[in-house]
C-alpha cells in the first residue's frame, strides 16, 4: 500500500470520527427515546438510569456508525480500484466503477457488507447491470462482462447468483487491488487515524450518558426506580404529545 492510499484512508477515517462526534453531541433524551423499544430494556433486566442511558445511546450510535463507515469503505474501494486496476467511475446508473481485467469488462456495484438490501433492491441492481451491459455490447466495446456486487467486508459462501457475482471481504479487496493481503493492510491506517480524536469522543460520550441518565431519573423515576410503564407510554405516544419532547 503506497502513501497516497494511506493518506486517503486516514483522512476519511478522521472525517468519519468528526461526523461521529457531531452525531454524539446531538443526542439527548428526546432524540433517543423516540427510537427506543420500550420492552427490550426491561427484558434485559436493566436496573439503573445510567445503564439505560448507555443502552439507548449505544444502539443509536451503532446504527448511524454502520452507515457512515460503510461510506468510508466504499470511497476507499473506489480509490484503490482506480489506482491499482485503472478503474474509472461508471456513467451507468447504479454501477460504481468499471475496469478491464484479463478479457472481461468488470462492472462493480459496491456495498459495505453482504446483507445490504432486500429482494427489490437486488432486482434493481440486476436491472442496472442489464442496462449497463446492453450499452456496452451495443457499442461493440466488449465481448465479456462480469457483473459484480462487491462487498467491503464479510463473507458469502455463494459467489454466483442469478444475474451477478457476489464477492465479499478478502476476495473483494484482492479483486480491486491485486493484493491477496490488502484486507489485512487496510487495518493499520484505520487504527492510526482513529487514535487522533478518541479521547475527545470518550469525554463527550460520558457527558451525554450522564445528562441522559439525569433526565431519565427526573422524568421516569420514583425513589430511584425506573418506571417502565411510563416509559412505554412515552415511547408509544404520538410524537406531538411526548413528554420528552417538551
Amino acid at each position: 500500500m503506497d502513501q497516497e492510499v494511506i493518506n486517503f484512508i486516514e483522512a476519511r477515517v478522521v472525517r468519519f470520527n468528526e461526523r461521529r462526534l457531531d452525531k454524539l453531541r446531538g443526542y439527548n433524551l428526546r432524540s433517543l427515546i423516540r427510537k427506543k423499544n420500550p420492552y427490550l430494556s426491561p427484558a434485559k433486566n436493566i436496573r439503573t438510569f445510567e445503564e439505560l442511558a448507555r443502552s439507548m445511546l449505544d444502539a443509536a450510535l451503532s446504527s448511524s456508525e454502520e452507515t457512515m463507515f460503510g461510506e468510508v469503505l466504499e470511497d476507499v474501494a473506489l480509490l484503490v480500484a482506480s489506482k491499482y486496476r485503472g478503474a474509472w467511475k461508471s456513467t451507468a446508473s447504479g454501477i460504481d466503477l468499471e475496469f478491464d481485467l484479463d478479457t472481461a469488462r468488470v462492472l462493480i456495484s459496491v456495498k459495505s457488507g453482504p446483507a445490504w438490501g432486500n429482494s427489490q433492491q437486488v432486482k434493481r441492481m440486476i436491472a442496472n447491470f442489464n442496462a449497463a451491459e446492453k450499452v456496452l455490447r451495443q457499442g461493440g466495446r466488449v465481448n465479456h462482462v462480469r457483473r459484480i456486487n462487491g462487498c467491503c467486508y464479510g463473507y458469502d459462501p455463494k459467489q454466483f447468483h442469478d444475474g451477478y457475482e457476489k464477492i465479499c471481504g478478502q476476495a473483494f479487496w484482492e479483486l480491486v487491488s491485486g493484493d491477496v493481503a490488502f484486507h489485512v493492510w487496510l487495518v493499520q491506517p484505520i487504527c492510526e487515524a482513529a487514535k487522533r480524536r478518541s479521547e475527545e469522543f470518550v469525554s463527550s460520550y460520558y457527558a451525554v450518558v450522564n445528562s441522559v441518565a439525569k433526565d431519565l431519573g427526573n422524568s421516569f423515576g420514583t425513589a430511584g426506580e425506573i418506571e417502565w410503564e411510563r416509559i412505554s407510554v412515552e415511547c408509544n405516544a404520538p410524537r406531538a404529545t411526548q413528554k420528552a419532547s417538551r
